[in-house]
């Protein structure tokens, strides 16, 4: 993992944020896992009042991305769910896309550690990421990040999810 390099993605990495997403998306054999991405995500996912990506590159090429979604309408849904003043900001951890030969590498996890730092640098006052019960790799990383599963719901997509959560 010593030659991949971690940084913010920009819309120069356009096409290979979108066929990476198509690859894995794809390739999954539980699909249910990931809740895919609205043709309004998608055409929001390079502005930064939306959201901020962090990419894994090995060399030029795309290997994983992950993401902190600071504006959507679910988020505000966070406010109730966990008794939040609405005078706090809430960041959602989410997007954990890596290709399939690329899993299992602690990438995700240094990912992960990127967008906190980030947070903190935005003043997040507060994490929340939601996963599939039986996503056992992803709830592995959101735990040792320290988020701590606080509920479980169903989302108005119908996907059944964790809702983990951290002050931050």
């Amino acid at each position: 993992m010593n030659d991949l390099i971690i940084r913010e993605i920009v819309l120069g990495d356009r096409e290979q944020v979108f066929n990476l997403i198509d690859t894995v998306l794809g390739s999954l054999d539980r699909k249910d896992f990931f809740i895919p991405y609205s043709d309004e995500e998608k055409a929001k996912f390079f502005d930064k009042s939306y959201a901020h990506h962090y990419g894994a590159f090995e060399g030029d090429k795309l290997v994983a991305i992950n993401g902190i979604y600071v504006e959507d309408d679910s988020i505000r849904d966070y406010y109730d769910i966990l008794d939040i003043d609405k005078s706090e900001s809430i960041g959602e951890l989410g997007g954990f896309l890596a290709l399939p030969e690329y899993t299992g590498r602690g990438i995700m996890t240094k990912l992960s550690e990127k967008q906190l730092e980030l947070a903190k640098k935005l003043n997040i006052n507060h994490m929340v990421a939601t996963v599939h019960p039986e996503n056992i790799g992803s709830r592995i990383i959101l735990e040792k990040m320290g988020l701590k599963c606080f509920n479980t719901i169903t989302s108005g997509g119908g996907y059944l999810r964790n809702v983990y959560y951290k002050k931050m």
